[in-house]
């Protein structure tokens, strides 16, 4: 195929650790230059989900009529997008022909062979893509292809479930694991009343009821899991969004003719969010068992025009902080990351107040500290030890530099410093403490009454240890 216009060749090979996931034969095909940035994200999405470690080449040919290079701004927009294309497992290697900007070529190759990467970004970048994939589901819903939306819908639970359960390593924070918790609960609330819609009905000649109770089990799932964390704070579920769920399980249930479990859940969402519709519902699975084939059709078609018909607007990641993030970033530039590092706007630096063991005598046994200060006499073990070379239990070796160093610290690896005597933070730092271990004992307290009874609880306290999070306090200390 021959072309009068500057003309770029990308090749993309897979490594050889991962070369079963390829074909034998190359596929080629052509490609307009607005169409890369999708190109490079579906790369990225691949590469994160599978570990699967890219090559690029790319060639840029210019014709013999030419009479200079592609200008700036064309130049970028081939390149830029690959940017995010980083390697997951392993170093990819890129090579960049042809007459390209060279600030721009070093540019792209040095962030598309990065050997060092942040954990906490990585689970932040994994977010931004589910939920591009759960706002290109949105757009498909309102437009009435429901074909559409449940394939990208499916697809984010596939990509989040690839990345962040089945790879071990990609441990949330709070924050993220209640993102992606409200992440999955909406996606799935938006699956069903897409099953709901008279457009799913058309395709598949009845109403999906049954795939509708199909989702019954993981939407309580993750009500659990809120409920857990709604006990010392607000929980990640809003009561009007359960409460729309619930409707949309109970109009299913009564589709089924299971006039109790339609009620049950009728109920449940009128308990939470006390809406008119939700108490029709109610009303019409407790008369269902006397009303006639026809009333109840009458009914289920009233009850379906109450139901959402548009989806759920997921909202982006909050900012938030954390103790370990200073330090990552100091142990991430020891080992030679360069630029800026992703998602830094996203978890930001902070300070957390812990109590330390004294070594002095006649000294309290604890005193206070706070973590997240950058401490290189500590953290410069922490890099050495990242960064040495992997051998696998058969005993192949991975050479230095070559498998891809994911930074992400504990909160016992970050060292602590002690706070001196007179210090402004110090006693709200020990008001906070004992705040926290007065919810502990009432947490254990639950468990075990009788132990934590009044009278054990004053005659053991000065002897009992309280453990909360990665430290240890002394009761009597708070």
């Amino acid at each position: 195929m021959k072309f009068r216009h500057h003309v770029a060749e990308v090749a993309i090979d897979l490594d050889k650790w991962t070369k079963e996931y390829g074909g034998k034969r190359p596929h080629v095909f052509l490609m307009l230059l607005d169409d890369m940035p999708k190109l490079a994200r579906l790369l990225r999405i691949m590469d994160l989900a599978n570990f699967l470690c890219f090559h690029f080449k790319f060639t840029l040919r210019q014709p013999r009529l030419a009479l200079s290079p592609p200008n700036s701004a064309v130049q970028k927009k081939l390149l830029l997008p690959f940017e995010q294309v980083r390697g997951t497992a392993a170093v990819q290697t890129v090579s960049i022909v042809g007459p390209v900007d060279a600030a721009l070529s070093a540019h792209v190759k040095q962030a598309m062979t990065q050997h060092v990467a942040w954990l906490r970004g990585g689970v932040c970048e994994i977010y931004e893509l589910a939920l591009s994939m759960k706002r290109k589901g949105d757009v498909a819903f309102r437009m009435g292809n429901t074909t559409e939306a449940l394939t990208k819908y499916e697809s984010l639970q596939t990509f989040v479930s690839a990345t962040t359960t089945k790879n071990t390593k990609m441990k949330s924070d709070p924050d993220q694991l209640r993102a992606f918790q409200l992440l999955g609960y909406m996606t799935m609330t938006d699956i069903i009343t897409v099953f709901m819609t008279d457009l799913t009905t058309m395709e598949m000649d009845k109403r999906a009821y049954g795939l509708v109770t199909d989702y019954l089990g993981r939407i309580e799932v993750i009500e659990k899991t809120n409920d857990l964390y709604s006990k010392d704070e607000p929980g990640f579920l809003h009561s009007a969004l359960m409460s729309c769920t619930r409707n949309i399980f109970g109009v299913a249930e009564l589709g089924l003719n299971h006039p109790i479990k339609a009620g049950k859940a009728f109920a449940t969402a009128f308990k939470l969010f006390s809406h008119p519709a939700y108490r029709t519902g109610w009303e019409t699975a407790k008369a269902w068992s006397g009303l006639t084939q026809r009333d109840r059709q009458t009914h289920l078609t009233s009850l379906h025009a109450l139901l959402p018909s548009q989806p759920l607007e997921v909202p982006e990641l909050k900012p938030y902080s954390m103790p370990a993030v200073a330090p990552e970033h100091w142990v991430m530039r020891r080992l030679g990351f360069q630029g800026p590092i992703p998602y830094r706007e996203k978890v930001l630096p902070g300070l957390d107040p812990t109590l330390v063991l004294t070594a002095e005598p006649n000294s309290d046994l604890f005193a206070p500290a706070v973590i997240g200060h950058i401490r290189p006499e500590v953290l410069t073990a922490h890099a050495e030890d990242l960064d040495q070379t992997v051998v696998f239990p058969d005993g192949r070796r991975f050479e230095k530099r070559r498998l891809i160093i994911w930074v992400g610290l504990e909160e016992t690896q970050l060292g602590a410093e002690r706070l001196p005597d007179g210090d402004a933070q110090k006693d709200a730092m020990l008001a906070r403490i004992a705040e926290g271990l007065v919810r502990f004992a009432e947490a254990e307290a639950e468990h075990d009454p009788e132990w934590w009874g009044a009278a054990g609880r004053r005659g053991m306290a000065g002897e009992v240890l309280c453990r909360e999070g990665n430290h240890f306090y002394n009761s009597d200390d708070a």
